[in-house]
């Protein structure tokens, strides 16, 4: 049985440092963001440890966010990462 908690605290288990869950486009989770560079309707864009992600669609929402963890909410049509090196994933 999947356990969202245990997965979440595997986090720092991750070599690359963060972890995102995608609920069928329409909800997605990112733990082990270090900054909000950019946000409007149709994009947000964390930088990460090392590299950036990238939630795009239409109609985004930042719903919660922490120091650490943020949920998006909207239509969620493709999630990018960029800058991660092949060892670090």
């Amino acid at each position: 049985m999947f356990d969202f908690i245990d997965e979440l605290k595997e986090l720092k288990n991750n070599a690359v440092g963060y972890r995102y869950i995608n609920y069928g486009g329409k909800l997605v989770i990112v733990q082990g963001y270090k900054d909000i560079l950019f946000f409007d309707d149709t994009i947000v864009t964390l930088k990460l440890k090392t590299g950036e992600l990238s939630v795009l669609g239409t109609k985004l929402v930042v719903t919660e966010f922490s120091t650490n963890s943020i949920k998006i909410v909207g239509n969620i049509s493709k999630i990018e990462v960029e800058g991660i090196k092949d060892e670090d994933k």
